[in-house]
């Protein structure tokens, strides 16, 4: 099922049973891929969908946790990002050290600057490396799938959702009636034509630039400009 991301709404109903639902769960994913300069990236996706208690019982039992050591290997991957952390951390804390013998207002003042950037560069290689603690899916929560962003240039970001349950798929249509993305709908077609013309207009800019670069080299082999 195709449904456009903005307001996404579940159904009070169990996706794995399809009793009432109770309890909100996390079903997360984790997606590899590349940026634009070929370096590997994970993107971890997230809904929470309802869930009956009994169901929700059964996830906690099942659901694998991450330990310390997992925590640990989170913290430290990220090569030269916690390479540069650690020499800043440790600039700072020197600082911060000789601020707190001295009393100097001005040594805790430089000591802000690495410990900032410390912090910053923890945080981001703590965000980037969150794949790491993704837990699997439950028997449970395995009742519901979904994809990433599926959107092209110009339309509305939009995922496909698999559910195990005809019964929780029917509802989970009904509540996201307006937001269901249509391929064939005058949203993806005035998107498409979008990309038609902004396709045009780069061939154009392209040409235009090749032929400028011609008449330029033209006129420089014509009147001798070195």
């Amino acid at each position: 099922m195709l449904v456009k991301l903005g307001g996404l709404e579940f159904p009070r109903m169990c996706p794995a049973c399809g009793g009432r639902g109770e309890v909100r769960l996390e079903c997360a994913k984790s997606l590899r891929g590349v940026d634009s300069d070929d370096q590997e990236i994970w993107t971890v996706l997230t809904h929470r969908p309802w869930f009956c208690a009994a169901c929700a019982a059964a996830h906690e039992r099942e659901r694998w946790r991450p330990g310390i050591g997992d925590y640990g290997r989170r913290l430290v991957a990220g090569g030269g990002e916690m390479l540069g952390a650690a020499v800043a951390l440790g600039v700072g804390l020197l600082f911060l050290k000789d601020a707190v013998v001295k009393l100097s207002l001005v040594l805790l003042v430089f000591s802000a600057l690495p410990l900032g950037v410390a912090w910053y560069l923890i945080r981001k290689n703590w965000q980037a490396q969150a794949y790491r603690c993704v837990a699997p899916p439950t028997a449970v929560t395995g009742a519901v799938d979904f994809t990433e962003d599926q959107a092209a240039e110009f339309e509305p970001a939009w995922v496909r959702f698999t559910f195990r349950n005809a019964a929780y798929a029917e509802a989970f249509r009904e509540v996201n009636r307006k937001r269901i993305w249509n391929p064939g709908g005058g949203e993806a077609v005035a998107a498409r034509q979008k990309r038609a013309w902004a396709e045009r207009q780069r061939r154009w800019m392209y040409t235009a630039v090749g032929v400028a670069v011609v008449v330029f080299g033209i006129a420089a082999w014509w009147f001798g400009w070195d």
